[in-house]
This record gives C-alpha cells, structure tokens and sequence, in this order.
C-alpha cells in the first residue's frame, strides 16, 4: 500500500512550527560569554583563613601515611581559626567558626588532643562524632549545609574521607558522587579540609599522585598537602595549588 504525503505549504508550515516549538522546549541552553565579557568582570581579590596556606571558599586535601600527624595538624588549624591565632606560630589566621566533622577519633582522644593543643574553651569549634554521618546520605550533606549558614562556619574539616562514604575510592564516577557535595559547603560560605591515605607504595618519597584511589580525589581540590614525619619532624608539602604559585615546604618540629 502506497502511503500518501500532504504536501499542502499550510499543513508543512504549521508540522514546522510544531517540531521547532517541540525542539526549543527539550533543547538546553547552553549559557556563553565572549572573551571580552569576561575580560570586563570584576573579580575579588583571594582571601584567606589562614594566610598563604588554607584560602576561603576552597577544597583541600591533607593526605599522608597513617602517623604522619595529619589529624593532629588540622586539629591546630582549627584550634588557631577558631581562636584567631597564628599557625606555626608563622602563619596569620583570619578568625572564624570552625566545624570538626571527626570518625577516626573517639571523644576522648579528641579532648586530650585539644588540650595538648592549649584550646581554649570556644564556641567558635564545633565537633561532630555522629558515626552514621556520610557525604552520600542527602540528609547529612544537608544538615551540615544548614550548620554552616545558621553559625557562619568557614571552615570545615572531615577526618577522614574514607569513613565518610561506602564507594570504592579507585572508581572514579562513584568518587565523583563523593567529592562533589564539598562544592555545596563551598557555596553556603566555607572551606573544607578532609584527611586522606597516601599509596602504602610511596611511603619513602611521597609525591602529587600519591593519594590513594582514583585520581578524581585529587582532580577535585584546589589545594593539596602531603605530610611525612620522622622522629623529630613533619615535612609538609604542598603538591597542588590552583590559585597561586605552589610554596615552599614547611617543617614542624615536634617536640
């Protein structure tokens, strides 16, 4: 059976203006600038919550073999944003509402912790223990949103990323999931520090892609820093900043 065609110019017209109407409705708008726009935009200059180290509205990683004192130097960070002081007694802070999101360290070694830090008592740092919270639970990710704008927190650390999420850190669309709920915290006013493992195979000289799991980890973060520790010392280095020119090294000595 032969299939017949109208081609009266009415009926084509009104079948083409309903496919083109059909086609802008479903069609994404794809939202560009020129060149020159952007030339003309104003930009803050960056700020900082601990100068030259910690910048605000960022993603950072701290990333080391377990005893590298990772833990132990965010908690200082913390401690001296919180009490607007300086860090490594070098480094100036610029004084804000710090939240401590902790499933490495019971309440215990967390209070010895601050004590040995010399904190005082402050409600400018929080802690959270909660042992059911995970960045892929929507309920987490947005009871932590409503805590940074009800008490202007601007930094957040997470200790430590593995405890936060049941994904497999080598596959990186699942890392992807994770890491992209920093980006909500960001956009409500804070930064964000989360602890992280280095390759067990890199323990002697480690390196930019020494992070353990998949390189979306690393992708993911405007600052990262690598921490080794010996006897006496704790070399950290930065490996990765996408604001600025990466810094030197800083060594602490323990004491």
């Amino acid at each position: 059976m032969t299939q017949r065609y109208n081609y009266n110019p009415e009926v084509i017209e009104r079948e083409s203006e309903r496919i083109l109407g059909e086609l802008s409705q479903s069609s994404f708008d794809l939202q560009v600038f020129s060149l020159d726009t952007l030339y003309k935009k104003e930009f803050p200059d960056l700020e900082w919550l601990v100068y030259g180290l910690i910048p605000t509205h960022s993603r950072i990683a701290f990333a080391g073999q377990p005893e590298s004192f990772k833990s132990f130097i965010a908690q200082h960070i913390a401690v001296a944003v919180s009490e607007g002081k300086l860090v490594f007694d070098r480094f100036q802070t610029k004084r804000a509402r710090v939240l401590i999101i902790d499933l490495e360290n019971h309440e215990q070694i967390i209070s010895e912790r601050m004590h040995l830090l010399g904190a005082e008592p402050s409600k400018e740092l929080m802690i959270s223990v909660s042992s059911d919270f995970s960045l892929e639970k929507d309920t987490c990710v947005k009871a932590v949103v409503q805590l940074i704008q009800k008490y202007s927190i601007k930094l957040v650390i997470f200790d430590s990323l593995i405890r936060m999420h049941e994904s497999k850190e080598d596959d990186s669309v699942a890392m992807a999931g994770v890491t992209k709920t920093f980006k909500r915290f960001i956009d409500v006013g804070a930064s964000v520090i989360f602890i992280h493992h280095e390759k067990k195979s890199d323990a002697q000289s480690p390196n930019a892609q020494s992070m353990r799991g998949s390189s979306e980890i690393r992708a993911a973060v405007d600052l990262q820093y690598g921490f080794k520790a010996d006897d006496k010392t704790i070399t950290i280095t930065q490996f990765k900043n996408r604001l600025r020119p990466k810094i030197s090294p800083i060594v602490v000595h323990v004491e």
